[in-house]
Order: C-alpha cells, then structure tokens, then sequence
C-alpha cells in the first residue's frame, strides 16, 4: 500500500523553515563559541574547508559541525545523476542552498508580486516583452548532503571523485617493506575501515600503533604512513609539551624528506 502523502500549508512550511534556519544559526554559534575557547582548531577547519570551495562559508561550517570527516559532499539528486545512491538510513548534513523564483505584478489596481508559475498564457507574454514588471527573488531553501562514504560508491571509483591516491606496485612493495621496518621497531600497522575518507591514517603514541585507512590507494597508503611513522620518529607523545600544529609540521617536514629519497 502506498504512502499517504503530506500536504502542508504555506505557514507550515514557513514555520518548517524557520525552524531549521534557528537550528543552523545556533551550529554555527556553537561552532565559533568553540573556536574562540580553542582558537587552535580554527586550523583544522580551515584545511577542511578547502575541500569544499564551491559552498558558502556558512554552508561549510554547518558541514563540518554536523561531518566533520566529510570529504566530498553531494545532494540525494546529484549523487543519483553521479549514478550512485545514498545508502538507507543514513543521515546527511543540513545546508541551505539559494533558490531564485521570479515574480511578476499583475495590471490591476494596487499590485502585489505574484508567482511566475501562477500567470496565465496572457500575462507571461506580457512580462517577456516587458508589458508586465517582473522581479527575480533568491531566498535560501532547507538542503540535505551526504558524504561520498554515505553512498555505495565504490572505493575503486573514490579518485575519479577525490583524491585518494592511485594503484601503484612500486608505492606498494615499499608501503610493504616499511610497514615491515615500523613493525620491527615496535611500531606495527594494520589497515583499517575509517567509514570514509576523512581520515586517512592515525598514530597512537600510547600503544605505538599505526592506522591506515584501507580504502587509500597505494600512493596515498605510501604517503600516509610516512606521516604517520614520522611522529614516532620524532618523539611526540601525549606529554610533549608542543602545540598540535607544531608537531604535524615536523612530521609533514619528515615524511617529505623520505618521500625524496623514495623518488
């Protein structure tokens, strides 16, 4: 038996949005109340951010409020025209995006805007030859998105996406090697499901464990695990009295230094 569709009024949709345009605003100062007692993760979204330069500021800020692992966002529509769909009963991140309708005013005594959609033949003639003022307004409609590791994109279909690195035998035989010099100095590494890509590898100082996201190809495996075996390399622990931002440089500054010795 079909669902019975809900048919709600103009005031109700109206309250609907509203509703929601108050739970956004309150992410956001959520969001920015935080930034202001921890300034320092004001870096890590601005990294986050520059996955996502095609939505507003305030669009991806509420992305990464809500997904903050996200790495590349799409509509329910756009990830079906991509030919791919969200997988049931996961929950998206809610945006807003413009939407622009024109209006026209109708020739009687003290006009109002009107709907285009709701003129008549005779009426949306004479707005295209200008007989009829018209007026485009642009307001901003409720929006899910979901990440790309929310669908059943495959993950040998991720690069034509985002970036994950590519298959590479070279890049594995030596991902393999080292992952088996970290193991001899008691640092091991196992491959793991990160529900995504947002995260594409971890160190844990206080058992000496690497994490590498498994969906990573070769190229990014190779580089993530130089990264991470860096930050053993170079002594951070919990109780290195370095800032976060610090001790990711060096490990950046590192792991490029073997990624030239591996050419």
């Amino acid at each position: 038996m079909p669902k019975k569709r809900t048919f709600y009024s103009e005031e109700e949709r109206k309250a609907h949005h509203e509703k929601k345009q108050r739970e956004a605003d309150l992410q956001i100062q959520e969001l920015t109340k935080h930034w202001e007692n921890d300034p320092k993760d004001i870096a890590e979204y601005l990294a986050f951010s520059t996955q996502f330069y095609k939505y507003s500021s305030r669009n991806t800020m509420l992305i990464y409020r809500q997904r903050p692992d996200s790495v590349f966002i799409a509509s329910y529509t756009h990830w079906k025209e991509l030919g791919y769909y969200v997988q049931e009963g996961e929950h998206g991140a809610n945006i807003y995006r413009p939407e622009t309708t024109r209006y026209f005013k109708p020739n009687v005594p003290n006009p109002t805007w009107v709907l285009l959609s709701k003129a008549s033949p005779e009426q949306r003639h004479e707005v295209e030859i200008g007989m009829l003022e018209s007026r485009d307004f642009t307001y901003f409609k409720p929006c899910t998105v979901f990440d790309i590791s929310q669908t059943n994109c495959p993950p040998e279909d991720y690069p034509k996406l985002c970036g994950v690195g590519y298959n590479s035998t070279q890049h594995k035989d030596i991902y393999n090697t080292l992952c088996l010099y970290s193991e001899e100095i008691g640092v091991p590494v196992s491959e793991e499901d990160f529900e995504g890509i947002g995260t594409r590898g971890t160190y844990n100082p206080l058992n000496k464990h690497i994490h590498i996201n498994q969906l990573l190809g070769d190229t990014q495996k190779l580089d993530t695990l130089l990264h991470e075996m860096s930050h053993h390399l170079m002594g951070h622990s919990p109780n290195i009295e370095k800032p976060t931002m610090q001790r990711e440089f060096e490990a950046d500054g590192l792991s490029i230094m073997f990624g030239k010795t591996f050419g």
